[in-house]
């Protein structure tokens, strides 16, 4: 057996290591579909490379001020565990690969209804965002409040239809339809 033979195999031995010691195979699997998912992964790195998914864990672990160690810990987990959002966080596919884009310092938010739907009343829509907000306000350390006048932070509008944007109505009980800004800006609309 050459050096390089024994170098990989001594390389996949102490890998298989961190992972055996750390974290059962069903907590893997489950790490590997949540970096898929969320955007730590590419579609075109195998999700079956312990390097690749010891450099996806590092990435995230960074992202989510954890110790980046590149091990599937019960700390990582539990964030992974944690409500989120449905769409992918923030690389920016243009710069190095897993670049982590900067922190938005502004914690208090505000937000305006630019229309309205008319499936509810309009004390309806304020009383579900406020929920939604107070939701956000608690796990989060944002603050929001509603503008009706000017800019604000977050436009929201109600639609039926988007025939420009690729992206599709995700539909009832699923994530909801990402905003314009980070799928499709070339459609001049605040969200949808």
């Amino acid at each position: 057996m050459d050096s390089t033979s024994v170098f990989a195999l001594c390389l996949l031995l102490c890998v298989s290591r961190t992972f055996s010691t750390v974290a059962p195979w069903t907590e893997l699997e489950e790490a590997k579909t949540y970096l898929n998912k969320f955007g730590y992964m590419e579609d075109s790195q195998d999700p079956n490379n312990l390097e690749d998914i010891i450099e996806a864990l590092k990435v995230f672990q960074r992202a989510n001020e954890l110790p980046p160690t590149g091990e599937l810990d019960e700390q990582t987990l539990e964030v992974m565990r944690s409500p989120r959002c449905g769409i992918q966080d923030p690389f920016n596919q243009r710069q190095q690969k897993y670049r982590v884009m900067g922190r938005w310092r502004k914690r208090a938010l505000t937000y305006r209804i630019l229309s309205w739907t008319p499936d509810l009343s309009r004390s309806e829509v304020r009383s579900a965002l406020r929920a939604a907000f107070a939701y956000w306000s608690e796990v989060t350390a944002l603050s929001f409040r509603e503008v009706q006048f000017g800019a604000a932070d977050i436009r929201i509008s109600f639609h039926t239809k988007d025939g420009l944007c690729p992206v599709p109505f995700d539909g009832p009980g699923t994530c909801p339809r990402p905003s314009i800004d980070l799928v499709c800006a070339s459609v001049p609309a605040p969200i949808h």
